[in-house]
């Protein structure tokens, strides 16, 4: 395995490890995990009930360590942020990879011209 394929197997595990993961935002206090989600409740001005108003509530993730429940926390949006920085610094290795393969070709192509053909 080169080592873009490891980078790569890398970052498809982190995508999969967040599919389905709440969006949170996620926070811990004193060893709990929670996050914030937004869910339709009925709107009380509408008396038909046929209207939905957004409601934030706080769910309970789970107990456990304060420092784990920081970890937990911080990496529902670290993780997303590592991906993408890999695949930004992937798309720039491979830009400047193409430079100077583009650029030793053009000296490769200059050192020819001098030289007489067989």
């Amino acid at each position: 395995m080169t080592d873009g394929d490891a980078m790569s197997d890398i970052v498809e595990r982190a995508k999969a490890a967040l599919e389905g993961v709440t969006e949170g935002p996620w926070y811990s206090t004193g060893g709990v995990v929670w996050f914030v989600d937004v869910i339709a409740v009925p709107d009380p001005s509408d008396p038909s009930g046929q209207t939905s108003m957004p409601e934030q509530v706080q769910e309970k993730v789970c107990d456990t360590s304060e420092g784990d429940a920081e970890f937990i926390a911080a990496s529902r949006q670290l993780v997303p942020e590592l991906v993408a920085e890999v695949e930004r610094l992937r798309a720039e290795i491979e830009q400047l990879r193409n430079t100077v393969v583009d650029a030793a070709t053009c000296q490769h192509r200059e050192a020819l011209k001098g030289m007489p053909d067989d």
